[in-house]
């Protein structure tokens, strides 16, 4: 075998190579996508539960509202007793009835706070639901891609093992031409010339250099894009 056919067996390691490690490289972009399903969930979920805390809080100072009121007309009616004049009393019992309406008025807002919770409730445990679901469904997704990059990692250590044996008794200095183009074209390195065209670049290659490439006795380097040639 010349050293370009044996050059061509490494490059075909070599692109396989560069295949697995670029997916490799993808998987971690994939994965935070797939993670990135579950924000919006996680978002309205986050909202859903921050409103019912609200509406619990309003409602808590709206019973503790009442609770004041209503010792305040206690305390009113008490003090009524000892009144001895009609017109205090009428202007205390005016004062209670005042009281007393305000805290249908604040009952009346905890019945609409009750009911809001409660829509919040059944709506938060569809959220919560959704996000159940669509948990398992990434997970899955991500044991998949973590499964999958074991499987690349063994594929990839058993190419580079193999590789290794291809490179015995190649010409240093083919290889490391070879590798160098390689490296700066992350692809072929060494492409045909049929037809007097470079199968990298499709430039034009002289006469020359298509007769040195059939017999591939001597290193041929395209003039335009740097590669070797057969």
């Amino acid at each position: 075998m010349t050293t370009i056919e044996r050059l061509l067996e490494v490059q075909e390691q070599d692109l396989m190579i560069l295949r697995i490690e670029t997916e490799m490289q993808d998987i971690p972009a994939r994965k935070a996508r797939e993670l990135e399903r579950l924000q919006s969930h996680k978002a309205a979920m986050e909202e859903a539960e921050a409103g019912v805390q609200a509406a619990q809080a309003e409602l808590r100072q709206h019973e503790l509202d009442v609770q004041t009121k209503k010792d305040q007309i206690d305390k009113l009616r008490t003090q009524q007793m000892s009144l001895k004049t009609n017109k205090e009393f009428k202007a205390m019992s005016d004062e209670i009835e005042a009281l007393e309406r305000s805290i249908r008025r604040d009952e009346d807002r905890e019945i609409e706070i009750m009911e809001k919770i409660e829509a919040s409730n059944g709506s938060l445990r569809e959220q919560r639901s959704a996000l159940d679901a669509e948990q398992k469904e990434v997970d899955e997704d991500v044991k998949v891609f973590d499964e999958r990059a074991g499987a690349l990692r063994e594929e990839l250590d058993r190419l580079r093992e193999e590789r290794k044996a291809l490179l015995d008794g190649i010409d240093p200095a083919w290889l490391q031409r070879y590798e160098a183009i390689l490296q700066r074209r992350r692809g072929a390195a060494i492409v045909s010339c049929a037809n007097g065209v470079c199968g990298g670049c499709h430039m034009a290659v002289p006469p020359y250099q298509q007769h040195e490439a059939r017999k591939q006795l001597e290193m041929v380097i395209c003039g335009y894009c740097g590669r070797m040639l057969h």
